[in-house]
């Protein structure tokens, strides 16, 4: 009998060859190594089909007629135009599926109860919604009403629609608001508030617009919040009352001091830009380096380590025996290739992010 490796490593050498070094899938070489010996098999087939877009990926149509290869996906992307007969059809294989993105036409202002009865028949425990729909649409609030086993919100898209008056029983552990503008009412309604007797509440939020109004809902859950990503400097929010806060991510040059806060562990300064001409702004960063006490790694962008003063930056970090890593522009700071170290210690063990770590788990 020949020697066989440990089914740990061969994962371990699968998931390590998982991405192209831009950071896509690289599905050539997991089907290439689905067909090297049985043992490799079911392990590279897990990869190659875990995450998969209708209309993308060949083997898309398969997973219709294929019980066998639709209980291996964990995420599916969807697109959702004059009917939902395929999204079900799809749903309906997909037996462990985790993470759902869905791109729902605009002209769907809402989902017919006769659909909202099909897909609750699906009885799936779908954990993560990526949603794009438009801004007058309630589908979101119908849909966190068919899967309440929701945990992990990505809202693409503005909001302006007022929620239900009754609230289902979800509760988000992460909430990304990317729209342009998301109601005060919607966000009371999303956010779920913290339950004494379980402590459940909303642990990672992210604002990534500049026009949001002040919101009630965000500061009173910003002492329980572990993780916050901002796109802009909010002026209404208050970073002073994010007093657990363990990670804080930034897609701009901060222009005003980073409070000390004794938690912060991960620090993310991720702007698109160099911001070259503006070298000053750099001076607070440097500051929450040398004072935040607790801090352990700082991630920047590409861009911004062709600033001149990035060496300054560096010898700072240096200086506290703080990790610096550098990402290319298309990574975001939640889901690099090869997972950064924070990936693992920071509260998004089963995160929109952390999806592909988790891809060989079922839902749970």
């Amino acid at each position: 009998m020949g020697f066989q490796l440990p089914i740990e490593l061969i994962e371990m050498f699968l998931e390590a060859a998982y991405y192209l070094p831009a950071g896509q899938p690289d599905y050539k070489s997991l089907a290439a190594c689905s067909q090297v010996c049985r043992q490799w098999e079911l392990p590279a087939r897990r990869l190659l089909y875990a995450d998969l877009s209708l209309g993308r990926d060949m083997d898309m149509g398969s997973i219709v007629t294929s019980p066998a290869t639709g209980a291996l996906v964990c995420s599916v992307e969807l697109t959702i135009g004059a009917g939902w007969d395929t999204a079900i059809a799809v749903l309906l294989r997909c037996r462990q599926l985790y993470q759902l993105t869905l791109h729902v036409a605009s002209s769907v202002m809402h989902i017919q109860p006769a659909i909202i009865d099909s897909l609750c028949a699906l009885s799936l425990n779908i954990r993560a919604l990526d949603l794009e729909a438009g801004s007058s649409s309630t589908v979101v609030y119908e849909l966190l009403e068919v899967w309440p086993s929701i945990r992990h919100l990505n809202l693409r898209e503005s909001l302006y629609t007022l929620p239900p008056a009754i609230r289902p029983a979800f509760s988000l552990y992460e909430l990304s608001v990317r729209g342009v503008n998301v109601t005060p009412h919607a966000m009371e309604w999303l956010i779920s508030p913290r339950d004494p007797s379980s402590g459940v509440s909303t642990r990672i939020l992210g604002l990534h617009k500049d026009r949001y109004t002040a919101c009630p809902a965000v500061s009173t859950q910003a002492p329980f919040i572990q993780s916050l990503t901002l796109q802009r400097w909010l002026k209404w929010v208050d970073l002073g009352l994010f007093t657990d806060l363990k990670e804080l991510i930034m897609f701009f040059i901060p222009g005003h001091p980073i409070p000390p806060l004794q938690g912060i562990e991960h620090l993310a300064i991720q702007p698109n830009y160099s911001g070259v001409s503006t070298p000053d702004q750099l001076e607070h960063v440097l500051d929450a380096v040398r004072t935040l006490p607790n801090l352990k790694h700082v991630s920047i962008s590409e861009a911004m380590s062709r600033r001149p003063d990035f060496p300054t930056l560096r010898a700072a970090c240096e200086e506290r025996t703080v990790d610096v890593v550098v990402l290319p522009l298309e990574t975001e700071p939640r889901s690099p290739p090869g997972y950064l170290v924070w990936t693992d210690h920071y509260p998004r063990r089963r995160t929109l992010s952390c999806l592909r770590r988790l891809m060989s788990f079922p839902s749970s």
